[in-house]
């Protein structure tokens, strides 16, 4: 799309015999003035600004679009380093607790497990201990 000045609108106005329409007759019509009216020149200075009132606004939300876009890719990389940095601390705190846990574990006093079996006294230890007794 191709941005026009105000000059460029006025030449075009004064060299066409439809306005507007971009269709140049080949033969000049005895109806065609030999300069452009006011109203053309008029409307031609209107459009001029307008269009470059138009262009200024679109300069103006494509700027805020980028910025706008630009703000997006920050917030979202401080929401992936805050992730990844909460990861990184999850894992450093499960390691500080692994070693806890095991430290406890070798602190604690060690218990021998003791059966019903090792309670009870040996055959070889009963008769001997019925020998013992007097008849």
């Amino acid at each position: 799309m191709a941005v026009k000045t105000a000059e460029q609108i006025k030449n075009r106005a004064a060299s066409t015999d439809k306005g507007f329409g971009g269709v140049k007759e080949s033969q000049p019509s005895a109806q065609t003035p030999a300069k452009p009216s006011a109203y053309r020149v008029e409307s031609a200075n209107a459009l001029a600004v307008a269009n470059q009132r138009n262009n200024q606004e679109l300069q103006q939300l494509l700027s805020s679009a980028i910025a706008a876009q630009q703000a997006t890719a920050k917030q979202t990389a401080l929401v992936v380093d805050a992730l990844m940095s909460g990861e990184f601390l999850h894992q450093q705190i499960n390691q500080e607790l692994g070693a806890i846990q095991q430290q406890r574990q070798e602190a604690m006093p060690q218990f021998e497990v003791l059966t019903v079996e090792a309670l009870l006294p040996s055959a070889d230890q009963v008769i001997h201990d019925l020998r013992l007794l007097p008849a």
